[in-house]
């Protein structure tokens, strides 16, 4: 049973196609990360419920929900539908954080602060089309946001500096590393690659 969980929880390999493997590896830390994340937010945002009698909050029911998408993208993962993770995570991403950021009332709330890490794992996970094309609805959807918050369509604000706020900043701020190191990563590893692949022209030509 150990070794199952062990194996779930473990990056998959894809022999003979690479590309998929890579994008399998960047996903497996992304998930990774994000359930992090959201398991810091949640405890911190149980606190207040435990210890002042406060009352369960939509927001936790989002991060649980969340949780258990990432359970069910791993598992796709795992199985080899790696771009039907790819595309979950990224579009559960973006509608849960639009969710939260519209049940708090106002585009004022600290998470926003997660906003742009969409169009950097649509990046990573896809290709730099697929970032601007998630450049272009998180645009929109923000957009929306505001006029309904204008307009009054969102309920009253409830965005209160707390604990969990220094959480959430923090978890963003750390998943935002995450992500930047995974592209620098991979953009020393595609150095590395055509620097290998220099000297194997170098060595044939020596030969001849």
């Amino acid at each position: 049973m150990f070794n199952s969980i062990r194996k779930f929880f473990s990056t998959p390999i894809f022999e003979g196609d690479d590309d998929k493997t890579r994008r399998a590896r960047l996903l497996h830390v992304i998930l990774i990360a994000q359930a992090i994340v959201l398991f810091a937010v949640l405890v911190a945002s149980l606190i207040p419920i435990i210890t002042a009698g406060e009352q369960i909050s939509s927001t936790i029911w989002i991060i649980v929900g969340n949780l258990f998408l990432n359970i069910v993208f791993r598992y796709a993962m795992n199985r080899g539908w790696v771009d039907f993770a790819v595309a979950g995570v990224v579009l559960s991403y973006l509608t849960a954080l639009s969710i939260a950021v519209g049940l708090g009332g106002t585009l004022n709330s600290i998470t926003t602060i997660f906003y742009p890490l969409v169009i950097v794992i649509a990046t990573l996970l896809i290709n730099r089309r697929a970032g601007f094309v998630f450049f272009i609805i998180t645009s929109l959807v923000v957009v929306g946001l505001i006029y309904a918050e204008l307009n009054g369509y969102l309920p009253e604000p409830t965005a209160n500096l707390n604990a969990t706020s220094v959480v959430t900043i923090v978890a963003g701020l750390g998943l935002t590393f995450v992500l930047l190191s995974l592209a620098s990563q991979g953009t020393d590893e595609s150095i590395k690659r055509a620097l290998a692949k220099e000297q194997e022209v170098r060595e044939l030509a020596d030969a001849l």
